[in-house]
Formats: structure tokens, C-alpha cells, sequence
């Protein structure tokens, strides 16, 4: 990308805060993130990126207005729990299709790691019961146990990440969207600016890298190192060869109002995979509720009857008399062998 001096303007906006460059003959702008309209006057040129040009590029937009439109019609109606008549009632407020700043970070790996690996072994566990007749028998089971063992090792690999530099996307808003086919990219060139806008970084490569950059491939590469080894105790990674990207990635960002509410839908400029708000229907979580409690009383109903009938079928002394009896016969001759076990003969 040239350095464009003469060639891109600058916006900041006063409301969220989100830097973006466009054409230099607008004269009127809209914030594509908080919808705020501003008249421009004369600004000076774009700031020279952190990222050498060389290694800048833009993804291009490959979903056109009208189909993300109807895209966003269609998500819209697909929510289950949101009322029926959203895709048709929801009053489009904002459309903006921009490019959204993303460092991207690709790095060889080499790591050491210690960890521990299971094997299972088995003890004879003996026991000893004596039956009614007296009669001794030994019994014996193999029981399982696991026994862990130190190991270590080491793992190269290469890694890729995506940093979100947006004043007015965030990083989960971003993250919803991926993934991108970054082999589309092409040189950063104004002329992809025709009909979109493209927000600037919000910080350099350098901060990136330390909010967010280092963490998410320290959690990559600890998944790896995990993967091989039964329980994961230490690691250490060293960057033996690392590049870094300033990717302007396609974003259609909609606001629209269903109701007294606003909500906000960001798309995936290249798939059309969409994330966002959606409200929520009062009716369909009443209906829902209403049904797990119906559903609720009637299996207590169902299980209240059934013990009902159990307790019922129970024979009782009135019943049959002489079971009143031999129970009575029953309970004399335990507290006789009783009085005997516990009370023994001593002689003086």
C-alpha cells in the first residue's frame, strides 16, 4: 500500500470513539458501529500504520448488500425463542459494510513439556465369611487401581491468530465471525474503499501482541502440548520464527429496531455467517414454562398414585391373623438367643 498521503481521510468518531478512513470527496458519514451522522470539513491524511506495508492487506467484501440483506431477513426468522413476526416487523436502522482492522500473528513453536501417563494395575483383595453352618470360605477379587508416571517431551508447530484492533467490534463479536479465507487477501489499495468504509487500528501491532496476541497462542499451544500426554503438568514455548499481518477484514454491521428496542447484528462479509442480538418472545418462555410445570404435576400425580397403590396391595395383621402370631413367636425367640449370647453363665 502506498503511503497515501493525499489520498484517505480520517474519522473519529465523537460518540464511540472508532477511527476509520474513507473516500476523500465525502462530505457526510455515518459511524457504521453507533450510527452517528456527522458533516466532515477538510482532514489531514491517514497515520503511517505500525505494520509495513508490504505485509498489509484487505479481504474484499464477497457478500453485496441486497444478499446480506436478505441473509439478515432469514437469520432473523430462524430464532426459536424470539417472536414469529421478527424478521418481517424488524425496521432496519443502520446498514454499513466496513473493513475491520485485525492483526494477525503466525508463529513456529517449539515447546517442552512434563506431564505424567496413567497405566492400571491390580491387587487380590482376600476376604473371609462364614455362612450359617459355621463353614469358613476365603474369597478373593482382582481390584483395579492406576498408578501415574512422570513423562516428558516436546512439540514444534505452527500457529495462527487473529487480534481484533476495533474501537466498535469487539474481540467475541469478531471471533463469531471467523473463520475467514485469509488466501483471499489482497494489497492494501484504496480503491477497495468504493462503497465501504475501513476503520483504523486502535492501537499498534506491539499492543496487540501483549492483550491479546501472546494469550491466545499460549492456549493453543498448551491444548497441543496436553493432547500429548495424559496429565498436563508444566510447559514452556520458545518462538523460533514469527510474522505479523494488518488484515482489513469485510464486516456488514446492521442495527435494527423490533419494538422500543434496538439490536445489533455484525455478518461475515465473505461467508455471510451472521452473530448478534435477537429478542426474546415473553409469550414463547410463558408457553415453555407452563409447560415443564404441567409436565412437573403430572408425574407427581403419577408416581403419588402408584405409591398410593403399592402401600394398598400391602397385607396387614387384620388381614391375616396368624401372621400376628408368628411374628410374635418370631420376636420370642430373638430376644431369648439374645438374652442368652449376651448374658452368659459365669461360675464363681
Amino acid at each position: 500500500m502506498p503511503e497515501r498521503p493525499m489520498g484517505v481521510r480520517t474519522f473519529t468518531c465523537p460518540q464511540c470513539g472508532a477511527t476509520q478512513r474513507f473516500d476523500p470527496a465525502t462530505r457526510t458519514l455515518s459511524c457504521p458501529f453507533c450510527g452517528t451522522n456527522l458533516e466532515l470539513d477538510p482532514a489531514p491524511a491517514a497515520p503511517v500504520d505500525s505494520v509495513p506495508a508490504e505485509l498489509r492487506g484487505i479481504v474484499p467484501f464477497a457478500i453485496a448488500h441486497t444478499d446480506a440483506l436478505a441473509r439478515l431477513r432469514t437469520w432473523l426468522g430462524k430464532a426459536f425463542w424470539s417472536p414469529n413476526d421478527l424478521a418481517s416487523r424488524a425496521a432496519v436502522d443502520v446498514t454499513a459494510g466496513i473493513y475491520v482492522p485485525h492483526y494477525g500473528f503466525i508463529l513456529d513453536v517449539h515447546a517442552n513439556w512434563t506431564g505424567a501417563y496413567a497405566q492400571t494395575h491390580y491387587r487380590t483383595e482376600v476376604s473371609t465369611t462364614t455362612d450359617a453352618n459355621g463353614n469358613t470360605q476365603v474369597q478373593s477379587r482382582q481390584v483395579p487401581y492406576t498408578v501415574w508416571y512422570p513423562e516428558s517431551g516436546q512439540h514444534d508447530g505452527t500457529y495462527a491468530t487473529l487480534v481484533c484492533a476495533s474501537r466498535g467490534l469487539t474481540q467475541r463479536e469478531a471471533d463469531a465471525l471467523l473463520p475467514f479465507d485469509l488466501d483471499a487477501a489482497r494489497p492494501d489499495r484504496s480503491d477497495y474503499l468504493a462503497g465501504f468504509s475501513t476503520e483504523l487500528p486502535r492501537f499498534p501491532v506491539a499492543e496487540a501482541w501483549r492483550s491479546a496476541g501472546n494469550e491466545r497462542i499460549d492456549a493453543q499451544v498448551r491444548s497441543a502440548c496436553a493432547a500429548m500426554t495424559g496429565q498436563l503438568r508444566t510447559y514452556h514455548w520458545v518462538t523460533e520464527q514469527a510474522s505479523e499481518t494488518l488484515l482489513w477484514l469485510p464486516v456488514w454491521i446492521y442495527r435494527y429496531r423490533y419494538g422500543e428496542q434496538f439490536h445489533r447484528v455484525v455478518m461475515n462479509g465473505q461467508t455471510g455467517k451472521v452473530s448478534g442480538d435477537r429478542p426474546v418472545s415473553p409469550r414463547k418462555v410463558g408457553v415453555a414454562v407452563l409447560a415443564v410445570l404441567i409436565a412437573a404435576v403430572i408425574l407427581f400425580t403419577a408416581l403419588h398414585v402408584r405409591s398410593a397403590q403399592a402401600a394398598s396391595a400391602q397385607p396387614t395383621a387384620t388381614q391375616y391373623p396368624y401372621q400376628q402370631t408368628a411374628t410374635a413367636n418370631v420376636l420370642h425367640l430373638v430376644a431369648t438367643s439374645t438374652a442368652y449370647v449376651g448374658s452368659p453363665t459365669r461360675t464363681p
